[in-house]
């Protein structure tokens, strides 16, 4: 388990997603509003096509929100990434998705937790083979539970 605090932090935690040596799927819990606040334009540029350049594909469950959506429509495409590896997105409730951060489940044996509240950002990057794969057990029931649409019921 490593602990992060701060922009910098934080930081570390987001390069220790896309250092890796082959592809995978990235899955995410995530409030699209921080984390674009969060990642500056230059920061979610370089993230987003190192990203495509190592084939990391991505689900994310995000608030229902025009903000989610934009999130994929706006930024994935002003930057020239392949729709190939846009994130498939599914939808909460914004009213039931109060956190102000993102998990993530990724490569073959991780999970970061960030706090993306620009008043206390903290970040943990935890590395364990059987915690990631319990993590993504229940992104996938959260996945069959999330809406495919951005339409509130």
């Amino acid at each position: 388990v490593t602990y992060f605090e701060g922009f910098d932090g934080i930081l570390q935690v987001f390069e220790d997603h896309i250092n890796v040596d082959k592809p995978y799927e990235m899955l995410a819990w995530s409030n699209t509003e921080y984390l674009e606040n969060f990642m500056q334009h230059e920061l979610s540029v370089t993230y987003r096509k190192a990203k495509e350049k190592k084939r990391i594909h991505t689900r994310g469950i995000v608030p229902a929100s025009d903000h989610g959506s934009a999130f994929i429509l706006e930024k994935y495409k002003q930057i020239g990434v392949s729709e190939k590896y846009w994130p498939e997105l599914r939808f909460v409730s914004k009213d039931q998705f109060l956190v102000h951060g993102e998990i993530t489940v990724y490569g073959e044996d991780k999970i970061s937790i960030v706090n993306l509240n620009p008043d206390s950002m903290t970040g943990t990057i935890i590395q364990d083979k059987a915690i990631h794969d319990m993590m993504r057990m229940i992104f996938e029931l959260s996945w069959k539970g999330a809406s495919d649409t951005k339409k509130e019921s």
